[in-house]
């Protein structure tokens, strides 16, 4: 108890040091001073043994220290390479504890999370997070994200979100290079029966393949027609709001103007159904933009042509 206090005043002075003002430490100088303790790695293996008040100090002293721009987090991140390797392990176990991630042992779920983004942001950190293929620490929060436990969910989503968004490139080549594990993860979200998971699933995925630096792993992802098969799927979805984020990742599939042979055959198969689905698809939608998109889908799957299957060469005379 003495110890768990003396931890909470000390952090709470920290925080008092970091709001600044006359004859105070500059920002950079406590924390080249904190990561010279090791400060931001202690916090991060024992933030769950402190008090509730001083977990939030710790969080917020643990964020200072990494963005304050002359306080050398980048090389502190790069020197402690298994500091996001430990935070995610505690957070991802966060769920298995008693009472889930709101009980006792993951109440500190959510300040990890927070500390886990924190490190994303950082190009170093990112490189901790997808390190490993496939048993890289990132894949390690699709189990959070699943978790019936909203709060945890939601957090484990956002940091999910920042390890992918915050250095597109490095996000990039890892999902090319882990890309069954990846997205045999990712689809779990897509398929689970949780419509906020989905949701932000779909959102995410969009997000992903429109953007120019994942454009290797769109053209992977949209030339595998089990992908577009599950995609058509959740066009159908029960939820408006599923089914208008499913259009935004077929819309991909159907622009691509470099479709495999096995892609075009499964959208022209079915032109007369898309056809007549899009032609009665969230009509009541104000929105400009949308209308002309659906109509030069519509277009686009009419003019495919089936393709008969290649003929089998002749066997040669024996």
């Amino acid at each position: 108890a003495r110890l768990q206090d003396d931890s909470s005043r000390h952090l709470r002075q920290l925080v008092g040091m970091l709001s600044g003002g006359e004859g105070k430490p500059s920002e950079d100088d406590i924390a080249r001073a904190c990561c010279a303790q090791d400060l931001p790695a202690l916090m991060a293996v024992h933030v769950g043994a402190l008090e509730f008040e001083a977990r939030k100090d710790a969080s917020e002293v643990f964020t200072a220290v990494l963005r304050a721009e002359g306080g050398g987090a980048s090389e502190y991140i790069e020197a402690r390479a298994e500091l996001v390797p430990s935070l995610m392990s505690a957070y991802a176990a966060a769920g298995n504890t008693q009472g889930g991630a709101t009980g006792t042992g993951g109440a500190a779920a959510l300040h990890r999370g927070s500390m886990l983004r924190e490190c994303a942001r950082r190009s170093a950190g990112t490189t901790q997070f997808l390190a490993g293929g496939d048993g890289a620490p990132i894949l390690q929060l699709f189990k959070p994200v699943r978790s019936e436990t909203f709060d945890y969910a939601s957090d484990a989503f956002e940091t999910l979100r920042c390890a992918l968004l915050s250095h597109r490139d490095q996000a990039a080549e890892f999902v090319l290079e882990a890309y069954d594990a990846f997205f045999g993860e990712f689809h779990g979200l897509l398929e689970c029966d949780n419509y906020v998971t989905k949701r932000q699933g779909l959102k995410l995925l969009a997000d992903m393949l429109l953007d120019e630096a994942f454009i290797r792993v769109m053209m992977r992802y949209i030339g595998e027609p089990a992908n577009l098969i599950r995609v058509m799927t959740l066009l159908r979805d029960k939820s408006r709001s599923i089914s208008y984020e499913a259009f935004h990742v077929f819309k991909i599939f159907v622009a691509n103007p470099s479709k495999p042979r096995a892609v075009t055959q499964l959208l022209a198969q079915n032109k007369a159904k898309l056809g007549a689905f899009l032609d009665g698809f969230q009509n009541d939608r104000e929105d400009e933009a949308f209308a002309d998109e659906k109509a030069l889908l519509k277009t686009t799957i009419a003019a495919l042509q089936e393709r008969s299957p290649s003929p089998v060469p002749p066997a040669a005379p024996q």
